[in-house]
Order: C-alpha cells, then structure tokens, then sequence
C-alpha cells in the first residue's frame, strides 16, 4: 500500500514477485493435499525466495520510502 501511495518505482515488480510466489505455494500446497511428499526442493525454494527477495527487491523500497517521509 505505502509503495503504490508514494509512487514506488518499483511496485509493479514486487507485486509480479509476490504474485508469483503465491501462485507457486498454490501448486505447492495443492501436491500437499493430493498426498504428494513435499521434498527438501520445497523447502530449499521458499527459503531462497524469501532470502534473495527480502535481501535484494525489498531493500530497495526501504530508502525510497524512508526519503518520502515514511517512518
């Protein structure tokens, strides 16, 4: 909400990010409940995307934000 309310540059890309991860945990969760044994890949993925994107796409909002007076 505060990227799209300050005109984050980058929005539209989080937001693909995002939407593409929770298409992904959809597939997931869907092999999960069709009885599916969720391997070591699985948990290998999520820690990755979480690590890469919190250490990469959303450190850049951080100053953008913070220069537009949000606290």
């Amino acid at each position: 909400m505060l990227m799209k309310l300050h005109d984050y540059p980058g929005y539209e890309d989080q937001k693909r990010a995002h939407m593409q991860l929770v298409s992904q945990i959809a597939v997931i969760q869907k092999k999960y409940e069709d009885g599916t044994v969720l391997s070591q890949d699985v948990i290998t993925f999520l820690k990755n995307w979480l690590v890469n994107h919190i250490q990469g796409m959303d450190q850049k909002y951080g100053p953008y934000l913070i220069d537009k007076g949000v606290n």
